[in-house]
């Protein structure tokens, strides 16, 4: 006799009533050794929209570092961040989830077990305009 699933949801998975999620891990895999933190942005909140994954915050905790391997950067060179932290750079990286989720009608409270952007971000970004224009190499500038 197997032991005791620890929740319904892998108890579920155990009998097959649920599919894994090996198909997205290898679909996040591959884009991630290839494509920008935007790209793998944009492909998270498909797999979140159209191809309901039953582990979503596994897919988000493994791949986040490749999700937001861009934002660092991002942070530093619009001036919302000197300094950031990991902590920084993935909740702004749910932040841009958010904003691509909310183009199908969708949120990330549509996924209760996904975390939600603590900071708040559109206030600190502020005029998308402003701040696209301050988004240059000043080195290079000079």
């Amino acid at each position: 006799m197997a032991e005791p699933c620890a929740t319904f949801h892998e108890a579920c998975l155990q009998r097959g009533l649920l599919e894994d999620d090996n198909e997205w891990q290898q679909c996040l895999q591959e884009a991630g050794d290839m494509a920008t933190g935007r790209q793998l942005r944009d492909l998270f909140a498909t797999l979140l929209c159209d191809c309901t994954p039953s582990d979503p915050l596994r897919l988000w905790m493994d791949f986040q570092d490749k999700i937001c391997d861009d934002l660092q950067h991002r942070l530093q060179i619009q001036n919302l961040r000197q300094n950031p932290t990991p902590e920084d750079t993935y909740d702004f990286g749910l932040f841009l989830i958010e904003e691509i989720l909310q183009r199908s009608n969708k949120s990330l409270q549509n996924w209760p077990m996904l975390p939600l952007p603590q900071q708040n971000w559109e206030h600190a970004i502020g005029n998308r305009l402003i701040a696209e224009q301050h988004n240059y190499n000043a080195e290079q500038q000079a």
